[in-house]
């Protein structure tokens, strides 16, 4: 990854750095004037920043490119999460550089940085992120997914309720009980609670028919910017690369993740604690969104096969998720986050 240098593990999680304070101490120059501080801060910082994360955009897409080449005249695929990675990344840095270079070259505009993340998330190409940047982004996305929450699981509830009370049906009626209760008592919300109620989502409450207020929620809880904009495609794409990710995390394991990665991920799960956890936290969060997502995928999957040699013996077994369980799986996994099941030891 070619932006994961600029970030420290010290800021996010308060870890110890390995730099002996004594030789930190004496290497450091004398403090500046409060003019040189406020022309460093305000002048001299955000252009080395701009200058170096040009660098690394210029080096970071000669590699796209030579994957490109690699796979057109090698046939040479791309198949590590790495390298998928780098050229995700890259791809979104190259749209957002324009907007973004221009933000930094203008003065003042670092303190501004809190309100342009509420707002805009996924506004700084990653190779301008540092520490700081870091520390303010995930700081300012937990107050904002703390704040959602609610909304979030109320306006799911009231989809559910509309859905369940025009289509009726016992199972469906119990189900909907259930779920009240677990609302009633979100901290003792386990993940075998939520995945009993897959098929009430599924049937009630994926993306391809929700309400537009519980698709606003989704979108604003996940990030999504402008989400009145093709709302439901944009959510399923969102949660199908969840899934393909989280297939490829499982493969490799978690542990090779840096903690730069590791939050990057974590907040594209929509995780809501993102601050103030050690890597090993922040891993255990993630390794119990894995398992929760596999457990669900495996269950569908064999409901699949199950209703598709009933229908037709000699059918191909299928071997995807049918595309109505992966929209509900969107569902799954942000009332999850919203009930914070994963975020609990």
């Amino acid at each position: 990854m070619y932006a994961a240098h600029l970030v420290t593990p010290t800021s996010i999680t308060g870890s110890k750095s390995c730099v002996n304070s004594d030789a930190t101490l004496s290497a450091n120059p004398p403090a500046a004037s409060g003019v040189g501080r406020w022309f460093s801060d305000h002048f001299a910082k955000p252009t080395m920043l701009l200058a170096s994360g040009l660098g690394l955009l210029f080096n970071g897409s000669q590699k796209s490119i030579q994957m490109w080449v690699d796979n057109r005249q090698k046939n040479k695929p791309v198949t590590s999460r790495l390298d998928i990675k780098h050229i995700q990344r890259n791809k979104k840095d190259l749209v957002r550089v324009f907007p973004a270079a221009i933000f930094l070259a203008v003065p003042f505009a670092v303190p501004l940085l809190p309100h342009l993340f509420r707002i805009a998330p996924g506004f700084m190409p990653s190779v301008f992120v540092t520490d700081e940047f870091l520390t303010k982004k995930m700081q300012v996305l937990e107050r904002k997914r703390t704040a959602l929450a609610p909304t979030l699981l109320a306006d799911l509830t009231a989809a559910l309720t509309a859905s369940v009370s025009s289509a009726g049906g016992s199972q469906a009626e119990l189900l909907l009980r259930r779920w009240n209760t677990l609302l009633a008592h979100p901290a003792r919300a386990t993940e075998s609670d939520l995945v009993s109620l897959q098929l009430l989502l599924r049937d009630h409450a994926n993306i391809i028919d929700l309400p537009k207020p519980a698709l606003r929620s989704f979108n604003r809880f996940v990030g999504i910017a402008a989400p009145i904009v093709a709302p439901q495609a944009r959510l399923f794409a969102w949660i199908d690369w969840i899934l393909k990710d989280d297939g490829l995390l499982r493969a490799e394991g978690v542990n090779a993740l840096t903690e730069y990665e590791l939050l990057e991920a974590l907040e594209e799960r929509g995780f809501i604690h993102l601050t103030n956890q050690t890597p090993i936290q922040l891993r255990g969060q993630l390794s119990r969104h894995l398992k929760f997502t596999k457990v669900v995928s495996d269950a569908i999957l064999l409901r699949s096969r199950a209703a598709a040699k009933r229908a037709d013996h000699r059918a191909p077994v299928p071997t995807v998720i049918p595309a109505e369980d992966v929209a509900s799986m969107a569902s799954m996994v942000l009332a999850a986050r919203a009930l914070n099941i994963h975020s609990r030891v």
